[in-house]
């Protein structure tokens, strides 16, 4: 859940989640620090529909504004319907490029439009899961975050300071329904 502004006061219990009729229980965790990301922790079932009901009044902002009734359906696909993607940094391939005591490095998965699905730190070689994923195209990018902000900065021209590095990874990656594939 995003919200324009920080979130001062949350309500939980105005926050409906439920499958058919039965209500799930679920937390609520703040996923930023500044207060305006939020997620529903919750186990969902496989090809399973749900709704999820906001109240009024669910979320204060800063600025004392409350937020509408939200409504939303969704469905969770079955896992013949997904594929799952490793994708795997190892040292033989890129030690010599990567120093983890040095810089802070950031594994992007993008869809084929280019767009950022999932970013995420990177500590040291390994394998990283990307599990029950729609089909379709992706690509990887492992950007060399060095003022380890957790975002992609560009250049300053006046100061002549490059924009962080990002290493592409070659080609990309076809993920189909019930599939595996290693990267």
């Amino acid at each position: 859940l995003s919200c324009n502004h920080p979130v001062k006061q949350v309500h939980a219990d105005s926050i409906v989640l439920q499958m058919r009729k039965q209500l799930l229980p679920f937390t609520l965790k703040k996923t930023d620090e500044v207060g305006k990301k939020y997620q529903l922790d919750c186990t969902l079932s496989n090809d399973s529909s749900y709704q999820l009901l906001i109240k009024p009044g669910a979320f204060i902002d800063c600025f004392g504004n409350k937020n509408d009734t939200l409504r939303m359906s969704f469905r969770v696909p079955s896992i013949e319907t997904t594929g799952n993607l490793y994708l795997t940094l190892s040292a033989d391939s890129s030690a010599k490029l990567l120093d983890f005591k040095k810089n802070q490095y950031l594994l992007q998965l993008l869809n084929e439009k280019g767009e950022a699905l999932n970013t995420q730190k990177v500590e040291k070689f390994g394998t990283f899961n990307y599990l029950q994923m729609k089909p379709g195209n992706y690509k990887a990018q492992l950007i060399i975050d060095r003022n380890k902000n957790g975002k992609w900065d560009t250049g300053k021209y006046l100061s002549k300071q490059q924009a962080e590095t990002i290493i592409f990874m070659s080609g990309s990656i076809n993920l189909r329904a019930n599939w595996d594939v290693e990267e």
